[in-house]
């Protein structure tokens, strides 16, 4: 179908970003992190017809991880576990 190769346009993404963060490690191998962060951006139409104009975005907000990584090898893990939690609380 060529209708799904087809290209409508191109568009310029840029952001700047920056977070502060701060965590915690239990029994080596678990890890709580708290963060705050604030991005602002601007999409920009290259060529082409867009239903998107150009436009400019914040965001802002919390993230929460908790991370535990129990493998024996990071190249070829014969035991052990890997498991990522995350929550953002993103404000626009």
């Amino acid at each position: 179908n060529s209708e799904r190769n087809h290209i409508e346009s191109f568009h310029r993404f840029e952001r700047q970003y920056i977070k502060l963060s701060a965590g915690k490690t239990f029994a080596q191998s678990t890890e709580l992190r708290l963060a705050l962060f604030h991005s602002d951006g601007s999409t920009q139409a290259i060529t082409g017809s867009s239903p998107i104009s150009n436009s400019t975005f914040t965001e802002a907000g919390l993230k929460l991880d908790l991370i535990h990584d129990s493998l024996d090898n990071i190249s070829f893990p014969n035991t052990g576990l890997f498991g990522n939690i995350n929550y953002i609380n993103n404000k626009f």
